[in-house]
């Protein structure tokens, strides 16, 4: 069965004009080319093989309440269905992921994506 995990934090105001769309992407796996490659090097580094990664998607999300990127990403078996957006004043950020087997992701797909895709934030 799919697992659903939501995350909602104040951001200190000393990262919100820095933060960037990888951050996003990266908040908790490195999707972004720039994080993929610094695992990669920590891991040859220290000897150890990372998971396979496949990026099966990557889009940016912009509504009138929010901006950030929605990814779908598959590592080892695992399949990740992450929108993280920040509210358009940076005063908050708001993460949504829905993770599971890949045969439970092929098989739930729709209801996944329609979680997904509706996930809004209003404004404070």
């Amino acid at each position: 069965s799919p697992v659903v995990w939501l995350r909602s934090e104040n951001l200190p105001e000393s990262a919100r004009q820095s933060l960037t769309t990888d951050q996003l992407r990266d908040f908790l796996f490195p999707v972004s080319e720039a994080g993929r490659a610094q695992m990669q090097v920590q891991a040859q580094a220290t000897g150890q093989k990372l998971p396979p990664f496949t990026l099966l998607s990557d889009d940016t999300v912009k509504t009138r309440t929010a901006q950030g990127v929605h990814v779908v990403f598959a590592m080892d078996g695992e399949v990740f269905d992450q929108v993280t957006v920040t509210d358009t004043k940076r005063t908050r950020f708001h993460m949504l992921l829905v993770h599971c087997s890949k045969q439970c992701y092929d098989r739930s797909r729709s209801q996944i994506s329609e979680i997904t895709d509706s996930f809004t934030i209003k404004n404070p």
